[in-house]
Order: structure tokens, then C-alpha cells, then sequence
């Protein structure tokens, strides 16, 4: 999946904290596209009922972030 491939190369596993895209328009772009993501997984999964977008935190330990509820 090419949304995840784009963060998973600002990863920087020595200074985790550090990890940036090289622009705030780039990071902004990769933002709208993930919320285009989940829009589109919402509404074209027969099973998914719930998407949650969260471009901006963690999900919390045990948090459902697609539910079939």
C-alpha cells in the first residue's frame, strides 16, 4: 500500500521522535489521502460498519479502530 510505504520511509528508528516528512505540504498530502483512505474503506467494505482516522495520534493499546459492531 503505497499511504503506509510514504510514512514507513520518514521512520527513523534510531530517534523515532525525529521521524518528519520533508515538508509540512507533503505530511498535509499524506494526511487528506489517509482520510480519503478511510472514507473509501468505510463506505466500500460490506463488513466495516466504523472507521476511525486518527493522522494525528497513536491508537490507544486495545483501541478498535475498524469494527464490524
Amino acid at each position: 500500500m503505497v499511504w503506509d510505504e510514504e510514512f514507513q520511509a520518514t521512520y527513523n528508528a534510531d530517534v523515532p521522535q525525529g521521524s518528519n516528512f520533508s515538508s509540512p505540504e507533503q505530511e498535509g498530502a499524506w494526511l487528506e489521502r489517509g482520510r480519503r483512505l478511510a472514507a473509501r474503506i468505510h463506505q466500500e467494505s460490506p463488513v466495516v460498519t466504523s472507521v476511525e482516522y486518527r493522522g494525528y495520534g497513536a491508537t490507544p493499546s486495545g483501541a478498535v479502530v475498524f469494527s464490524d459492531r
